[in-house]
């Protein structure tokens, strides 16, 4: 059965339908593509905005572990210095 307009299978209805589609696909597939651009760009956008937050971010957990670093040498050298000897401690008072 023929889509075509010969005179046989003629289907007008069909036809008319496929004819308007064919119109307007170049107007859909451009406002699809118009889309897809806009989408693309926003997203190379936020791609750009999440890198530099990552990288600021590396830059600060790296500030902090330095920090933290001195810190806990700071620490142990304090907690060491406190800690007389056992030679060097005196007697409680009840002794």
């Amino acid at each position: 059965m023929s889509l075509l307009p010969n005179g046989d299978g003629f289907d007008s209805h069909f036809y008319l339908q496929y004819s308007i589609i064919c119109i307007h696909k170049p107007v859909f597939m451009n406002q699809q593509l118009e889309l897809l651009e806009t989408k693309v760009a926003f997203q190379e956008v936020t791609i750009e905005e999440l890198n530099r937050m990552v990288t600021t971010l590396q830059a600060d957990i790296s500030k902090l572990k330095e920090q933290l670093t001195l810190l806990s040498q700071k620490l142990q050298a304090t907690q060491s210095s406190n800690i007389a000897n056992l030679s060097e401690e005196t007697p409680p008072p009840h002794y």
